[in-house]
C-alpha cells in the first residue's frame, strides 16, 4: 500500500514539474511575440509620422487647461444672461397676449351687443366690458337693457363672464381720450344694436366720450407696459405706446 502511494506521489510530481516547464516555456514564447508586434507597431508609427510630418501636430493638438477654463467660463456666461433675460421676456410676452384678450373680450361684447345676442328672450339686450381699476386682476363681460337710465355694470346677476388676470397682470390704469383725464374707480363700454356706437360709463354715470385707454402693467416686469385703446367709433386697439399718456 506504501509502495503504491509512493508510485503515486512519485508520478505527479514529475508531472507537475513537466507542466511547469511547459508553461515556463509558453510564457517565454508569448513574450517574444507581444514584444515583436509592439516593436512593429512602434516602427510603423515612427515611419508614418515621419512621412506625414505635416499633420502630426493637428493629430497631437488639443485643449489646454486655461483654453478650457475659458470656455466653461463663457458658456457659463452667456447661460447666466439668458437665464437671467427669460423671466422678464416670459412677462412682457404674457402681458401682450393679455393685451390681446382684452381687446378681443371688448369686441366679443361687441358681437354680442350688435349682433342681438337673447338675455332670457329679450333681443333688445346691450353687452359690455366692466374694468375697475381698485379691482383690478378681473374684468367681466355683462349684459344691459336698453331701457335702463345708466349703461353700467350695477348688478352681479348681469355678469355673463369673469376673466382673472394672472402672472401678476393688473390694470394700472384707466384714462380718458381728448381730454387725456384719468379715471378713478371703474368703466362700463357697452354696445346696443344696430349701430356700432360704444356707451362709456364712469362710476355708474353714462356719457359721451371719445374713447379710453386701459393701461396694464406686470408686477414682474414693472417697467413693460400694454395699452388697449377703445374709440367711441367702435375702433379697438393694442400698442405699447399710448396718445393719451405723456412719454
Amino acid at each position: 500500500m506504501v509502495k503504491i502511494f509512493s508510485k503515486k506521489r512519485g508520478l505527479l510530481t514529475k508531472g507537475f514539474t513537466h507542466a511547469l516547464i511547459l508553461a515556463s516555456c509558453l510564457y517565454c514564447f508569448l513574450k517574444k511575440v507581444i514584444n515583436k508586434v509592439f516593436s512593429l507597431h512602434d516602427v510603423l508609427c515612427i515611419k508614418f509620422f515621419k512621412k506625414h510630418k505635416a499633420i502630426m501636430p493637428k493629430l497631437v493638438s488639443g485643449f489646454t487647461l486655461v483654453e478650457m477654463l475659458i470656455a466653461i467660463g463663457i458658456i457659463t456666461a452667456l447661460s447666466g444672461v439668458v437665464l437671467f433675460n427669460y423671466g422678464s421676456f416670459n412677462s412682457s410676452l404674457a402681458l401682450t397676449n393679455l393685451a390681446y384678450d382684452i381687446a378681443l373680450t371688448v369686441r366679443q361684447a361687441e358681437y354680442y351687443g350688435i349682433g342681438s345676442k337673447s338675455s332670457e328672450g329679450d333681443f333688445t339686450t346691450g353687452y359690455g366690458v366692466h374694468f375697475d381699476t381698485v379691482q383690478n386682476t378681473t374684468y367681466n363681460i355683462f349684459s344691459v337693457l336698453k331701457e335702463e337710465t345708466s349703461y353700467a355694470f350695477l348688478d352681479p346677476n348681469q355678469v355673463v363672464q369673469i376673466f382673472d388676470l394672472n402672472n401678476g397682470n393688473y390694470i394700472s390704469s384707466i384714462h380718458k381720450i381728448n381730454p387725456c383725464e384719468p379715471v378713478s374707480g371703474n368703466v362700463d363700454v357697452v354696445f346696443f344694436r344696430p349701430l356700432p356706437k360704444v356707451y362709456f360709463s364712469y362710476g355708474g354715470t353714462t356719457e359721451l366720450s371719445n374713447g379710453i385707454v386701459v393701461e396694464i402693467k406686470s408686477t414682474r416686469a414693472d417697467d413693460k407696459k400694454m395699452y388697449v385703446k377703445i374709440l367711441s367709433s367702435g375702433q379697438i386697439g393694442v400698442s405699447k405706446t399710448s396718445e393719451c399718456y405723456p412719454s
